[in-house]
C-alpha cells in the first residue's frame, strides 16, 4: 500500500462502501513471505513506497482484517465510521519503506 496520505482521500474506502455496505482499505500481509518478496509482485511494484502496519494493532483499533480477492496475502482492513475509521488508520504506528522495486 501507498504512503498513509493517500489513506486521507476516501475514494477507495466509499468504492468499498457501495459493494458490502462497510468501509475498507487493500492491503497485503506478508505471510509465507518476505517484504523483500512481495514488493517485487504485481501490484506492490507499482508503489514508490510502501506503509507497514501490524496486524495485532489494527485489531486493537477494532478494524476488521479479512481475506479477499483471490491473492492469499490480500486483505481488507475494513471499519464502519468513514471519518474515524481514516483517522485512526493515519494515527496508527507504521513505517513508510521505499521500494526498491517500484516500476514507474
Amino acid at each position: 500500500m501507498g504512503r498513509t496520505s493517500s489513506w486521507r482521500r476516501p475514494r477507495q474506502a466509499l468504492r468499498y462502501h457501495d459493494v458490502y455496505g462497510s468501509y475498507g482499505i487493500s492491503v497485503f500481509a506478508a505471510l509465507g513471505a518476505t517484504l523483500e518478496e512481495m514488493s517485487q509482485q504485481v501490484p506492490l511494484v507499482r508503489f514508490a513506497h510502501l506503509t507497514l502496519l501490524n496486524s495485532t494493532d489494527l485489531r486493537r483499533l477494532g478494524f476488521g482484517l479479512e481475506p479477499t480477492g483471490r491473492n492469499p496475502r490480500h486483505y481488507t482492513v475494513s471499519f464502519e465510521d468513514l471519518e474515524k475509521g481514516l483517522t485512526q488508520l493515519v494515527g496508527c504506528a507504521h513505517q513508510v519503506v521505499p521500494n526498491a522495486y517500484f516500476d514507474a
